[in-house]
Order: C-alpha cells, then sequence, then structure tokens
C-alpha cells in the first residue's frame, strides 16, 4: 500500500510539482540538446542527407512543441503518472523517428530507448510499468528488425563525410537485440527495486506513523498522568496528617506539607532520610518488622518539637510481592490527650466533689455538737484547771476540721457568678478589708499601688473575685511565716492593665514557691501547708473560669511571688468552666 496519491509520481523528488519542476528541467535540457547535437550535423559539420535532416528538425520541432505543451501545463500535471506514461510513449516514438533519419539502432543515442525504460519502471505505476517498459522494447526491436530486413532501411549517417555504405544486416539486428535486452533487463530490474523500495518505504512510512500514534497516545498518557498526580499531591498535601513514604534504605521519597513541618528540621530544611532520628539497627528492625508484620501496624508516640504525634505505618508491596518501603501517617494528637487528661481529672474531680459534699454533709453535724460542747465546757471550768488546755486543744482541731468541710463544701457546691457592674479599685479595696485583720496580727504590711486611669467597670461578680483575691492574699500572709529582723513583711495589691485584659496582682515578700511545686499550685488537694487542704487556688482557677479569665503565676523566687487574676475588659455572659459538675 502506498503512502503517496496514486495521480502523483513524485516518488523520492517531494511533492509532485517539485518533481515535475525538476522533470520539465531535464526535458527541456535534453530538447535544447539534442537541437544542439542536430545543428552540429546538419549545418556546421553535415552528416545527413537533406531529406533525413528535414525529418530530423521536424522531429525535434515535435519534441519542442511536447515540451511547451507540458509546461503551459504546469509542474504538478507533468508529474503525474498519465503524463509520465505519456511522457514515454511520445519520446519513444519521437527516438525511434530521430533515430531512424540518422543511421538508426546503430547510432550511440539507440541507448536512450534503456534511459525510458528506466524512466518507465521508477515512475509509471505498477499497473502500467511492465507495459510501457515492453512497448520501449517493441519499439526497439521493430526498429531494429525493420532497417535489418531493408523493409525500412535508416537513413545513412556519414561518420567520416564519405559516401554512405549499406550496414551490415547482422550488424543492424544485433544492435537491436542488445537495445532490447538492456531495455527490459534495466526496466525491469529498476522496476523490480522501485517497488521493493516502495514497500519498505510504505512500511517505514506506517511504523512511522504508528510510532506518532503511540507518542502522541503517550504525550496524553503522560499529560493524564501528571493531571492525576497532581490531583493526588493536591490532595495529598490537604490531609492535615503527616504522610511519609520512605524506600528500604531510609531516603524519603514523598511526604506532604505536614510532614515537612513536622519531621525534624535542620538548617538546609527537612530531612530526607528517615535514619535522622533512627539509627542504623533501628531502622533495620523496623523493615524487618514491617516485612513480617501485618498489613497495618502501630508506632510508638512520637514527641516531637514540644507536640505528640501518633504514627501508623506499614510496608508498600510492589505488583512482584517486593518490599518497596514503609509509608507513615501520622496525627498530632497532643490537644486531644490533653483533652482526655482533662475530661479524667474532671471526671476524677466531679466524683470528689460528690464524696467531698457527701461526707461534709454527715461530718458537719458532729463538729458542730463538738464545738458547742467543748465551747460549753471551757465557760465551766473558766480556764482554772489543767483539764480547759486539752479543751483548748480539741476546740482548735474542730475548728480546723470545721474550716476543712467549710473549703469541700464550697469547691463541692461554686454557684454561677451573680454578676454586676463595679469598679476595679473597689474590688481590691474589699479583698484588703477582709484580710486586714489577719494582716495586722501577723505585722504584714499592706500596700495598694494607684489604679490606672480610665478604667471603667467590670460587670463580674464581687464576692468571687474578692474571695480570689483574699485566697491570694492570704496564702501570702501564710508565706511569710514568722517575723525575721533580715526579710520584710510587705503584701501589696496592683491592678495592671492591657489591651483586652485586667490583671489582679497580688504580691508577698516570702521566701518563694518552692520548684517542685511550681506546677502544682492549682491542682485541687494540693498543698504545702500543715493543715491546708489544698483546695484554696482551685477554687481560685474555677472562679476565675467561670467569668472568662484566668489565674496565674506571674513571678516566684527568694524575694517574694507575684499572682494574678486576670479578667477580659469586655465581659461577656458569664459561664460555668466548661465540664465542670459540682455536688
Amino acid at each position: 500500500m502506498s503512502i503517496e496519491p496514486t495521480s502523483s509520481a513524485a516518488g523520492p523528488f517531494g511533492s509532485p510539482a517539485t518533481f515535475g519542476a525538476w522533470l520539465l528541467a531535464v526535458r527541456w535540457i535534453a530538447a535544447l540538446s539534442l537541437s544542439v547535437v542536430a545543428l552540429v550535423t546538419t549545418a556546421i559539420d553535415p552528416r545527413l542527407a537533406p531529406t533525413a535532416t528535414r525529418q530530423l528538425w521536424i522531429v525535434i520541432g515535435l519534441l519542442i512543441a511536447f515540451d511547451l505543451t507540458l509546461t503551459l501545463r504546469g509542474p504538478a500535471a507533468t508529474a503525474s503518472r498519465r503524463s509520465i506514461t505519456l511522457q514515454v510513449l511520445v519520446d519513444t516514438s519521437l527516438l525511434a523517428m530521430a533515430l531512424h533519419t540518422a543511421g538508426g539502432v546503430l547510432n550511440p543515442f539507440a541507448s536512450f530507448f534503456v534511459f525510458h525504460a528506466i524512466m518507465a519502471g521508477l515512475f509509471a505505476s505498477p499497473r502500467t510499468c511492465a507495459r510501457l517498459i515492453l512497448f520501449v522494447a517493441f519499439v526497439a526491436l521493430s526498429l531494429g528488425v525493420l532497417e535489418a530486413s531493408g523493409l525500412a532501411p535508416a537513413d545513412c549517417l556519414r561518420l567520416d563525410r564519405a559516401q554512405c555504405t549499406s550496414p551490415d544486416p547482422l550488424a543492424i539486428l544485433a544492435a537491436g537485440v542488445g537495445i532490447v535486452a538492456l531495455t527490459l533487463g534495466c526496466g525491469f530490474l529498476v522496476a523490480t527495486l522501485t517497488r521493493s523500495f516502495q514497500r519498505e518505504r510504505d512500511s517505514l512510512a506506517r511504523t512511522s506513523l504508528e510510532r506518532g500514534r503511540e507518542a502522541r497516545e503517550l504525550v496524553l498518557a503522560k499529560s493524564s498522568l501528571a493531571v492525576e498526580q497532581g490531583k493526588l499531591h493536591a490532595v495529598v498535601n490537604c490531609i492535615a496528617d503527616a504522610v511519609l513514604f520512605a524506600a528500604p534504605d531510609g531516603r524519603i521519597l514523598l511526604r506532604n506539607r505536614a510532614a515537612g513541618a513536622l519531621w525534624p528540621g535542620r538548617e538546609e530544611g527537612p530531612a530526607d532520610d528517615l535514619r535522622v532520628c533512627h539509627t542504623e539497627s533501628r531502622w533495620a528492625h523496623m523493615l524487618d518488622k514491617l516485612i513480617h508484620a501485618a498489613d497495618l501496624e502501630h508506632h510508638p508516640l512520637l514527641p516531637i518539637g514540644g507536640r505528640t504525634y501518633e504514627a501508623t505505618y506499614g510496608r508498600v508491596i510492589g505488583p512482584d510481592g517486593a518490599t518497596l518501603g514503609a509509608v507513615m501517617v501520622a496525627r498530632d494528637v497532643t490537644e486531644r490527650l490533653k483533652e482526655q487528661a482533662l475530661r479524667a481529672e474532671r471526671e476524677r474531680m466531679v466524683t470528689i466533689g460528690k464524696l467531698a459534699a457527701a461526707l461534709a454533709h454527715e461530718i458537719n453535724n458532729p463538729l458542730g455538737s463538738i464545738q458547742l460542747y467543748t465551747q460549753h465546757a471551757l465557760k465551766q471550768l473558766d480556764g482554772k484547771e489543767p483539764l480547759s488546755e486539752h479543751l483548748g486543744t480539741v476546740l482548735r482541731n474542730a475548728n480546723v476540721c470545721k474550716k476543712i468541710v467549710r473549703d469541700l463544701l464550697e469547691y463541692a457546691r461554686q454557684r454561677p457568678p451573680e454578676t454586676r457592674s463595679i469598679a476595679p479599685a473597689e474590688l481590691i479595696a474589699l479583698a484588703v478589708k477582709t484580710i486586714r485583720p489577719q494582716a495586722d496580727r501577723a505585722h504584714v504590711q499592706v500596700e495598694i499601688a494607684p489604679a490606672p486611669e480610665g478604667l471603667g467597670a467590670l460587670v463580674v461578680d464581687p464576692d468571687q473575685v474578692v474571695q480570689v483575691l483574699v485566697n491570694f492574699a492570704l496564702n501570702g500572709i501564710d508565706a511569710l511565716g514568722d517575723p525575721t529582723p533580715d526579710r520584710p513583711r510587705v503584701l501589696s495589691f496592683a491592678i495592671e492593665a492591657h489591651a483586652t485584659e485586667l490583671a489582679f496582682v497580688v504580691a508577698d515578700s516570702g521566701p518563694g514557691i518552692p520548684e517542685s511545686a511550681r506546677a502544682q499550685i492549682f491542682a485541687p488537694f494540693f498543698t504545702t501547708k500543715a493543715e491546708g487542704t489544698g483546695l484554696g487556688l482551685a477554687v481560685a482557677r474555677d472562679l476565675a473560669s467561670a467569668h472568662g479569665g484566668r489565674v496565674a503565676l506571674l513571678e516566684t523566687s527568694g524575694a517574694g511571688t507575684r499572682l494574678a487574676l486576670i479578667l477580659p475588659r469586655v465581659s461577656t455572659p458569664p459561664v460555668a468552666p466548661a465540664g465542670e459538675v459540682r455536688a
């Protein structure tokens, strides 16, 4: 199957127009060359008889007219297969006529029959190629037979300007047969080679078309793959969990944006090798575990950069069953673990609160009776007998128990804030008024820093806010301990204004809080005092939370401690602490 149009004989010369232009140029060169040869042999160096001369110029005139006609039709028309067939027929006929006027088949130009057979083999269609070659051979053979038999003797071509001599018929016949043999042999050989070349060319063209189609399909497949990969990368990058894929040698082949932020950072960026945090032996053990593990394995919790990550990893298996590497998905569970711990603590405190309320209710009445009868007995004894000292000890311990019961009830039965508008400085004044007697007994100097201007009012529960400040102050007085000559005994109150918050700061000049106790001072039931319940600061924390604020340990050292109640300046409807349930 040829890839060229059947009406075109362009062959290896490119487009039909290009081949036609080339063919026309050759034809005109041949026509002009033949005219020059005829001019020399008929005028300059006459070798033909006058009659033969006339016939030769008629043949040349016909050839020029035929070339002119082809030129007027255009190069593309000249290159058509029909035109090639016509040219072989006309040229062969004109060649036979020209040769017959100039010595016949014995003329050296008789070899041009071979050229026309080759032209037919090269450019004629397969169907007409053999016919044209046989036609050229038939014309040559006919010319030789007619001249050798004497039926149509050729005009004499005088080679030595002598009189013409009759050529040997056998020589004429031999020349004709030789020309025919060359014509057939060369024509069919060229035709065979041409057909073979065309088949190879067609096969190459089909192969090229197939490769081109495959290349286009490959480009489309690559484009589609790139689009799908882009979607996959976008999806993986949007995953909040860190996703890593590592080769068996530990090299990270794929990671999403979260993994880049998660993995141990270096100056040059995220690590590209999992072995930065796994030793060679541990990594080898992990891979061995992956190879012999289930499809999904859970990694221990990973503490990285102050956060905690829960990682799930599994092996990636190729189509041939070989292990391609390991994929790891790490999820930030820091907040979840904190929430779980907070929930457990709240559940524990709810249970403790219910138990405390029940115990306080049951113990409160017997304690009241003990206090009442002890006081009555002390009045009767009037302090004159040694027994009164023992009764005094009983009464003091009963009062301690009563305070513990009161703290338990206060912690267990916290009420929602009953808010109203009040000036911040007034809250400080109420707290100082409450703790003044105890401060005087302990010889503690109370100082109040001037409040900043333009504070406005707060919408809070004054009693609960004062309770928090009083708790801070009483802890400060207790921290000062017994008087010493080298340490001032000062308790100060101050208000610090910030953009959206107000901080009520209570500071003492005591020895500070031990470092081991600083992280737990707001935890329920934690205390460093022999007779303390550990509920005062826990209650303060819950009351601050109920107002949308918080308590904070600002500073503690050998020079004293600063505690702060921090409340929002723009008040919102107060709510109970999330998850808190009180009996």
